[in-house]
């Protein structure tokens, strides 16, 4: 909504790109600079343009209040899932509870099924750099977990395999103590926290120096 508030009735794209770099990226506005330039369009009328401001201002307003719920939701997921929230984050936690419909749900989700939650399919917007990270083949909101995003993007899958197993279980330590009504606790999931940051050590640790060895006589 930004880039149609800034663009408005402008047919040379190039005469905004200082307003458009305020929020785009680089690739996102040569995009649109491309897309103005070879594209035959025509100004619209005063009127279709009132509408088209007042469109990006309902935008606006439903991106601030998903942003005033995400917080609300993030707040109380601490105390919910305190478990899940050690491994992936109180954010992360509030996205992967509120796709699978709560925490029970989630907690009979296996990690295979975890590894894709929220997964966006690759279409012609994120080739052209408009999508979000997560349009990637096999992975869904989860590889944007601080312990996933800690290692290079070549071990991130394999990390990635790791990291949902572990939230499966963390869900399920979650849930059993909301159905049994005892207190929830963080230390399963500070528990496999740290196991998980251990093998990723090891995961990054180089491999030794070859120790050469004379030759017989």
């Amino acid at each position: 909504q930004q880039a149609v508030e800034t663009i408005g009735n402008e047919m040379d794209i190039a005469r905004v790109n200082e307003g458009l770099h305020q929020f785009l990226t680089p690739n996102q506005v040569i995009t649109l600079t491309v897309s103005g330039s070879t594209t035959a369009g025509h100004p619209l009328s005063e009127t279709a343009l009132a509408q088209c401001h007042d469109l990006t201002g309902y935008m606006n307003e439903i991106h601030t209040t998903r942003h005033a719920i995400t917080e609300f939701v993030t707040g109380r997921i601490q105390s919910l899932a305190p478990s899940v929230c050690a491994l992936t984050g109180p954010t992360l936690a509030a996205q992967m509870i509120g796709l699978a419909g709560g925490l029970v749900e989630l907690s009979v989700i296996p990690a295979c099924n975890l590894q894709v939650m929220g997964q966006s399919k690759v279409t012609s917007a994120s080739r052209a750099g408009f999508a979000s990270a997560a349009a990637q083949p096999h992975q869904g909101i989860l590889v944007h977990a601080p312990l996933v995003q800690s290692v290079h993007h070549t071990d991130r899958r394999k990390v990635l395999k790791w990291v949902a197993a572990k939230v499966a279980l963390a869900a399920r330590c979650d849930a059993a103590a909301v159905q049994q009504g005892r207190p929830r606790s963080a230390v399963p999931g500070d528990r496999f926290a740290a196991e998980l940051q251990k093998k990723i050590g090891q995961l990054q640790t180089p491999d030794a120096a070859p120790v050469l060895k004379a030759l017989p006589k």
